[in-house]
């Protein structure tokens, strides 16, 4: 598989999650889903593509309603 197939593969499991959900980067930056873009407190918001170019994504918390 090459680098850009599997950076979509991850791109594909990050749209899949629920607005709100709560993920941490290779670098242990946190990001939280928030109207289709990632937000976090040091970057400028990116789209699940962008973010998965800094995997190994774990996953911290699955959003949704509260």
């Amino acid at each position: 598989m090459s680098t850009a197939e599997a950076r979509y593969m991850v791109a594909a499991a990050l749209e899949k999650l629920p607005d709100r959900s709560v993920v941490a980067d290779a670098s242990d930056d946190i990001f939280q889903l928030r109207g289709g873009v990632w937000c976090s407190y040091e970057c400028a918001p990116l789209d699940s593509y962008q973010l998965a170019k800094y995997a190994p994504i774990t996953t911290l918390r699955v959003g949704g309603k509260s």
